[in-house]
């Protein structure tokens, strides 16, 4: 489901693109005509800068947003990336004087930008006389020096260590908007909002890597087209698939006995895994493969709670993953039904699938990648 209030940041974060991109177009008056004694817009979205320390009490509200998004998308991206010497120093929130932020428009206009504009070759800061020598500005010490204590210790003492280190400037960065999408502000912004799935450990201790574990997640929705069968399959990824020890604990049922085999509490890992019942139906699946489909496959926890996801290749993919779903949806809705676990009744639930996917098929003219998938069944 997509995050209303993510995705109204981005599509806000979006107008700073259209603006800088929008040529001489009128539109672009307000904010450009608001932040020039900050640079203009072209550069005030490159400062490190804080709204709240600049002076827009006039602009729009609309206007004020899109520039505090955009100032929360920057430090979400690049804020830590950029090296010291490499930091604009014009509107930044980390360089104050009497709690503002500093703007001269003289330096500016004279290719004062970085903080490496005001270092000597030693990565040491300029006396006052080679600054006034290098830029041909007019400046008081105060003012010079100011600027200069008014940079913090933590930064100046990374420059001691880049000293030190090496004898050269790394490049300067890119536009910031050269590679934006709203795409990109949205996964950004959303990236930074949510931790990770609680069961995701556990999808890692079955072998799983973290380069690897989104196909587990994207699996149902490749596999699938019916809405209740993705569900279901996230339910199980996710491990919150009610059983009788959830509905126990949860005081919604009077035994946590598994109704397939009575014997045991009924967990996820029992259900579909280590039940007496399922350990037979999964041996008779195994059979019915190798016969049907003339391939040997193995069976392991991974595969039955994950699906099939290595040896492309070398296995009818998209049939196995089905067919797995299926015979998980079989064994679930049985132990709910307090049913016997019969294979027969998983084929003919697979065969009722099948009708409704050749249906669709037909319909959206795929029949011959049906076939081609399901031949051995049909």
């Amino acid at each position: 489901m997509i995050d209303f209030e993510i995705m109204e940041r981005a599509l806000k974060i979006a107008w700073i693109k259209r603006i800088i991109e929008g040529g001489d177009a009128s539109w672009k008056i307000i904010l450009n005509y608001a932040v020039r004694q900050f640079g203009g817009v072209d550069f005030l979205i490159n400062c490190d800068y804080d709204v709240k320390l600049l002076n827009l009490e006039q602009l729009p509200e609309f206007h004020r947003t899109v520039l505090c998004y955009w100032q929360e998308f920057k430090c979400l991206t690049d804020s830590n990336k950029i090296p010291v010497h490499d930091q604009i120093i014009w509107n930044n929130r980390n360089i104050r004087l009497d709690g503002k932020t500093i703007f001269i428009n003289e330096w500016y206009n004279k290719g004062i930008i970085h903080i490496q504009d005001l270092l000597n070759a030693d990565f040491k800061f300029l006396s006052l006389t080679r600054f006034i020598e290098k830029f041909r500005v007019k400046c008081p010490f105060t003012v010079y020096y100011g600027l200069i204590n008014a940079i913090p210790k933590t930064w100046k003492s990374s420059l001691c260590n880049i000293a030190t280190s090496t004898n050269s400037l790394t490049p300067r960065g890119t536009t910031p908007t050269q590679h934006f999408s709203t795409k990109l502000a949205y996964s950004k912004l959303l990236e930074n909002r949510y931790l990770p799935p609680t069961a995701e450990p556990k999808i890692l201790n079955h072998g799983f890597t973290n380069e690897s574990i989104h196909n587990v997640y994207l699996l149902p929705f490749r596999i699938l087209k019916e809405a209740k069968l993705i569900m279901f399959q996230l339910k199980i990824i996710h491990g919150i698939l009610p059983t009788q020890s959830s509905l126990f604990r949860a005081g919604l049922t009077d035994l946590d006995k598994c109704p397939l085999c009575k014997l045991e509490s009924q967990s996820l890992p029992h259900l579909l895994i280590t039940c007496c019942e399922s350990m037979k139906f999964w041996d008779l699946f195994t059979y019915w493969w190798r016969i049907t489909f003339h391939q040997q496959i193995v069976l392991s926890e991974q595969v039955i709670l994950y699906g099939w996801h290595h040896n492309r290749s070398l296995i009818d993919f998209i049939a196995l993953n089905y067919s797995l779903i299926i015979a998980k949806y079989h064994i679930f809705a049985s132990s709910v039904r307090v049913g016997s676990l019969d294979f027969d009744g998983f084929l003919l639930r697979l065969k009722d699938k099948l009708c409704i996917l050749r249906t669709l098929a037909v319909k959206n003219k795929e029949l011959d990648q049906f076939k081609e998938t399901w031949a051995a069944l049909l």
